[in-house]
C-alpha cells in the first residue's frame, strides 16, 4: 500500500469573484500544493465560497472523508475517528452519511454537534446563503 494512494486535501477559498474564478483558483490550489494526484477531485462553489477536496484511490485504513452539498449548504468532514457519532459508526475511506448527520445535527445545536465527534478530525460548513462559514479541528 503506497501512501501515494492515500491522499486526502482540501481547500477553502471566500472571494467576491465570479463562480468561474473561484473554481479555477481552488482548482489551481489543489494543484500547487500537489494534492491533485487523487483519481476523483471535487472543485466546487456555493455563494463567494468554494471548496475543492481531493479524495483517495484506496480507503486508507483510519481515514475518513464525507462530503454533503445541496443549493445552499455544504458539510466536510474528514479525520479519523475513535467511536461512533451518536448510534452512527463512521465508515473508513469515503464515508456516505456522516457529513450529512453532522450537518443535520449542526443545524439543530449549533457548536454542540461536535461534542460528539470522537477522534482527530476537522468540520467545515458552508452556508452559500449566508456566506456563513463554519470550521472545527479538535483532537478528543
Amino acid at each position: 500500500m503506497s501512501f501515494s494512494k492515500h491522499p486526502i486535501g482540501w481547500l477553502v477559498l471566500a472571494s467576491q469573484e465570479s463562480h468561474k474564478s473561484i473554481l479555477a483558483k481552488i482548482s489551481a490550489g489543489l494543484t500547487a500544493y500537489g494534492l491533485d494526484c487523487a483519481a476523483e477531485k471535487t472543485v466546487i462553489s456555493c455563494g463567494n465560497v468554494g471548496l475543492g477536496l481531493v479524495h483517495a484511490t484506496e480507503p486508507s485504513p483510519l481515514s475518513t472523508w464525507s462530503l454533503y452539498v445541496d443549493a445552499k449548504l455544504l458539510c466536510l468532514v474528514e479525520g479519523v475517528f475513535y467511536g461512533n457519532y451518536g448510534s452512527y459508526s463512521p465508515v473508513p475511506g469515503k464515508d456516505p452519511q456522516l457529513a450529512f448527520l453532522v450537518l443535520s445535527q449542526f443545524q439543530k445545536t449549533g457548536a454542540k454537534s461536535f461534542a460528539g465527534l470522537n477522534g482527530a478530525f476537522c468540520v467545515v460548513i458552508l452556508n452559500g446563503k449566508s456566506s456563513v462559514l463554519s470550521t472545527v479541528w479538535a483532537r478528543r
